[in-house]
């Protein structure tokens, strides 16, 4: 993630500590001990740090925001992965007795945490200014050309992305019980409470999944979360039928742009100026792959900590009660959000307005 040093530092130590902890569950019970008390120090120090960067950016700001909101979806991944290996490393150190090899479940929690942490750290650097265009993306050959296949490449590029992420989002829902996701369309905030009679690192897990939904919660201003339960519902409501290229189109407007580019006539424009139109598309689209891609991991994330945190769900009867209906809620949400992004990149809806969106760029050619 682009968060500062020490955020992506103090996420390394979690995983380090959590990892020492489980080679130490093989050694004396004074090894174990130590690791104990270093893996609790972490995800201690981890907490102060990601109450901090959380505390920015929303659906609703520019692109130019202080923290961008790939970077926030990051760090809701983040916790909620850290939440996991928390939730994993308290079964593991019996803090609740649970008929689970914890050693083995926590070394899986750990090994995800490491992979997107790892993958995370790769893409440092990615999110640079959405405004300016791509040296490296000069045209070839008739400009005309080139604008008009990264025009409708934008386009397939952003279906393709929403498609994905709203079919994430199905798949997750389904894993819980039937009646979870009509309940959590009509409940949210008040659903998260933290389970009293719990073990300090089942504690400190349960804290980090309650921080990172409540976070993800409040990338939507109120004035935002009808109109996203809204879409919510009328996406939960059409089932499979729904996971077509042609109805997410439909869902966000892509064959109105459709038409748009067909009726555009590029004959009269400058091109100089479609080669700069042509390196703003590439970046919407560029970007709008980084957006859903944060939002895929947060469904991954939130995912393999419900799955954690069901193995408690049988003898800590609260996190049985919140965690499945907050899930749903977070899982419904970035369903929504991502058919709100996906207008706003496209100029179909007029939510949101956080980019010169696809029509904008078309726009800004016969505008003198």
């Amino acid at each position: 993630m682009n968060g500062p040093p020490q955020y992506d530092d103090r996420a390394r130590q979690v995983a380090e500590s959590a990892r020492a902890f489980a080679v130490a569950l093989e050694r004396s019970p004074a090894d174990q001990a130590v690791a104990l008390e270093d893996l609790e120090q972490a995800g201690r120090s981890w907490a102060v740090q990601a109450q901090s960067i959380q505390r920015f950016s929303s659906l609703v700001e520019p692109e130019e925001a202080v923290v961008p909101l790939e970077d926030r979806l990051a760090a809701v991944a983040t916790d909620l992965g850290i939440a996991e290996v928390l939730l994993a490393a308290g079964i593991a150190a019996d803090e609740v007795e649970v008929a689970v090899d914890g050693p083995t479940v926590l070394k899986s929690a750990v090994s995800r945490l490491e992979v997107d942490l790892a993958s995370q750290r790769a893409e440092i650097g990615v999110t640079a200014g959405f405004a300016r265009p791509s040296a490296e993306l000069e045209p070839t050959g008739d400009p005309r050309d080139h604008f008009a296949r990264a025009s409708w490449d934008a386009v397939d590029g952003i279906v393709a992305d929403t498609l994905t992420v709203l079919k994430d989002a199905w798949a997750h829902l389904h894993e819980l019980a039937p009646d979870v996701a009509g309940k959590a369309l009509s409940e949210v905030e008040a659903i998260l409470d933290i389970a009293p009679q719990v073990g300090r690192l089942v504690r400190l897990g349960l804290q980090a999944a309650k921080r990172a939904l409540l976070a993800l919660f409040e990338l939507l201003p109120e004035r935002l979360k009808a109109a996203v339960r809204s879409e919510a519902r009328e996406w939960w409501g059409k089932g499979v039928a729904q996971f077509e290229n042609l109805a997410v189109e439909r869902l966000i407007g892509a064959q109105r742009v459709r038409l748009a580019l067909e009726d555009f006539n590029l004959t009269s424009v400058d091109p100089e100026r479609l080669g700069t139109a042509s390196a703003l598309l590439h970046e919407l689209v560029t970007r709008f792959g980084r957006l859903s891609q944060g939002l895929r991991r947060v469904l991954q994330a939130l995912a393999a900590a419900v799955a954690v945190a069901g193995l408690l769900a049988v003898v800590v009867a609260a996190v049985g009660s919140w965690l499945p209906l907050a899930a749903a809620v977070g899982y419904l949400l970035t369903a929504g959000s991502i058919i709100l992004l996906a207008r706003d990149y496209l100029d179909t809806g007029g939510l949101l307005s956080r980019v010169d969106g696809l029509q904008q760029i078309l726009s800004g050619l016969v505008t003198e």
